[in-house]
């Protein structure tokens, strides 16, 4: 559960290929199915497909890594009220293919809830 404030958070990668951690955040009049939502239209668009123009886009606010298997990160956040967070990954496998996030859905969402 995420609650507001100040945090240390604290990245591990326990997989077997390496991966980062980037964190974005919707405005605060978005709810959570709203914002994932828009993510998910973010991550299905292409240069042939965009997203369209009135797609909220969320404010990258923290990354971690690239850590190789085994391997963690510390990093800060401060964590707003009402706001949805995205945490994806978006490295490929060092053999190639799609990047985490859209391929392997290595994607998660977390709202800070009010009091």
């Amino acid at each position: 559960a995420l609650v507001p404030g100040f945090k240390i958070l604290t990245f591990r990668n326990d997989g077997q290929q390496d991966h980062s951690l980037a964190v974005a955040e919707f405005a605060d009049d978005l709810d959570a199915g709203a914002a994932k939502a828009a993510f998910e239209k973010l991550l299905a668009a292409d240069a042939d497909h965009p997203a369209p123009d009135d797609t909220p886009i969320p404010e990258d606010v923290a990354f971690a890594g690239p850590l190789s298997a085994g391997g963690q990160s510390t990093f800060p956040m401060n964590l707003k009220v009402n706001r949805t967070y995205v945490f994806a990954c978006y490295m490929s496998d060092r053999a190639g293919g799609p990047l985490h996030a859209t391929g392997k859905r290595m994607v998660a969402y977390g709202t800070v809830p009010n009091g």
